[in-house]
């Protein structure tokens, strides 16, 4: 087994996302405890205080049961830097063994500079019913978990008693299945009833059920989540990419204040880019979402099951629409509410550099899309982290033409 994971860290077959904003290092702080084996690794998760910081050298963790946080401000990392030289690892989606990676059940940890995976459950579960909260999740790589990748958990205590998970960063890491999860319950990253997360600068790579079977979202936030950011994410041949709002609803089990009318509130979604050439659902859709913007998206999928990239539904949902590039059209399902504006919903696969890699880069076929979208201040960078306008005026879409 150890063998086919390394060489599977080692074929990467998508565009990267520049790295700009992901070559910082992980802090280093408190007190360090080196790491070398798997017993050491377990033991010093153990006893690590409140700002300790765990290095672990290159080498492959088989774990024997989940690592476990509960104190504040402790820092996992590898010491190399490297991701993809620190492996910890289950044994397998459907195997025995540890049924996580991490759980934390602590404020302010930083997981970064690591690859996690091939576990039954969840790679990361953060929960937000004990208060885990600012997880900051950097450089991270998890591959192959047998439910959600990220799990940001919520508990269904009495009102007065109930915590969340709010302020969390993922950022410039890769969630991804070699080829698929083993049932249709999974996500990239799973946020229930979180507040103020930020989701930026990652790729999602077939998060996707078997066949026969859809798969969750790439990005769920849903019950009562509050002002997420979701930007410069590459979303690849995902069954769903982002999602605000479950089309079940809210409900009061796990909702943030025991809201039943909003799944979501507030937030952003910019400066992503969806690509798909297999069949699935929507790229990106708001259910129950109640002041929501999506500006500056780039949507390109194939599908048989769905001919829309962007929908909007139930008369909870209001928001903007604003300067999205797809191939197919946005939609109004069920009486949602939105202002569209500066769109274009008939993309071509010849206006982009290539759509299979997830490259949409713009070609000079896209005539249509450049120098044509309207100022928005809520937007002034764009996928790549380059100001916006690279000219007189934006482009549509996630990515300014050069």
């Amino acid at each position: 087994m150890w063998q086919s994971v390394l060489l599977w860290l080692w074929f990467v077959n998508v565009w990267s996302l520049p790295q700009k904003e992901c070559d910082r290092r992980a802090i280093t702080t408190g007190s360090i405890i080196s790491v070398t084996s798997v017993h050491e690794l377990e033991d010093s998760v153990g006893r690590a205080g409140p700002g300790t910081t765990i290095l672990l050298s290159d080498g492959i963790y088989p774990l024997t049961r989940p690592l476990y946080f509960n104190n504040d401000g402790v820092v996992i990392r590898s010491k190399s830097g490297n991701r993809s030289k620190v492996i910890l690892t289950g044994k397998g989606m459907t195997g025995a063994g540890p049924t996580h990676i991490i759980q934390l059940s602590a404020s302010d940890v930083v997981i970064a500079d690591l690859t996690i995976g091939w576990v039954r459950n969840h790679g990361i579960q953060v929960h937000g019913e004990t208060g885990a909260m600012r997880p900051v999740l950097h450089n991270i790589h998890i591959i192959d978990c047998g439910q959600q990748l990220i799990k940001v958990s919520a508990g269904s205590s009495p009102l007065s008693e109930r915590r969340y998970s709010d302020g969390g960063l993922l950022a410039c890491s890769r969630m991804e299945y070699t080829e698929n999860a083993p049932s249709g319950y999974t996500n990239g990253i799973d946020i229930l009833a979180g507040k103020d997360w930020v989701i930026r600068d990652n790729e999602f790579v077939r998060i996707k059920g078997p066949p026969g079977q859809l798969g969750g979202a790439a990005i769920l936030c849903w019950k009562n989540c509050i002002n997420t950011i979701v930007e410069r994410n590459l979303i690849l041949e995902c069954d769903k990419g982002i999602a605000f709002g479950n089309p079940a609803g809210p409900g009061t089990k796990y909702s943030r204040n025991n809201e039943t009318r909003y799944d979501h509130q507030g937030g952003i979604v910019r400066n992503n880019v969806i690509a798909r050439m297999s069949d699935g659902d929507t790229g990106i859709e708001f259910n129950r979402a109640r002041d929501f913007g999506c500006y500056h998206n780039t949507v390109y999928i194939n599908s048989s099951s769905v001919n829309w990239a962007i929908e909007y539904r139930f008369p909870q949902s209001n928001g903007k629409i604003s300067n999205n590039l797809t191939n197919l059209r946005i939609f109004q399902r069920d009486d949602g509410q939105a202002r569209l504006g500066g769109n274009v919903t008939n993309a071509e696969d010849g206006w982009f550099v290539n759509v299979a890699a997830g490259n949409l880069q713009l070609t000079g076929s896209a005539t249509a899309a450049v120098d044509k979208a309207y100022y928005l201040p809520e937007v002034t960078d764009d996928f790549n982290g380059n100001p916006r306008p690279n000219g007189r005026v934006c482009d549509i879409g996630a990515i300014e033409s050069n």
